[in-house]
């Protein structure tokens, strides 16, 4: 039988170490701003555990994983790690912009559905008739 105060003490601790939306927004437009586009007034919707189709990379273009965003320009690598005061490495084929602090950790918390007022919404149904 699952322990209730065990589990409300450790939802209640990760919700505290979990990064606020607004310091993860500002970091986006930070590096929205750096690549020449407009800022963004809230984070928009995306899919878990999907490279191209999570927030950040709704939001700024790349290929998101745990550890940072991948770009096809050397340019926009250059722009984002500079705007973010991150390191940022040449792949095969891509460049990496290692995350934030505050932004890796968003990326996993997002990936466990830590935030599903920002998870695209299935519209379709869940039997048929």
């Amino acid at each position: 039988m699952p322990n209730p105060i065990r589990h409300w003490l450790t939802h209640g601790l990760l919700r505290l170490l979990r990064p606020r939306e607004q310091a993860v927004l500002q970091q986006v437009n930070l590096a929205r701003q750096a690549l020449g586009r407009a800022p963004l007034q809230q984070l928009p919707e995306g899919q878990p555990r999907h490279a191209r189709q999570c927030p950040l990379a709704q939001a700024l273009g790349g290929l998101v994983g745990h550890g940072g965003i991948a770009y096809t320009s050397r340019e926009k690598a250059q722009q984002v790690a500079r705007a973010w005061g991150t390191r940022w490495e040449q792949r095969i084929k891509r460049y990496l912009v290692y995350l934030p602090p505050e932004l890796s950790r968003f990326v996993q918390d997002y990936d466990l559905h830590a935030f599903p007022h920002l998870e695209i919404r299935s519209t379709f149904p869940l039997t048929t008739a």
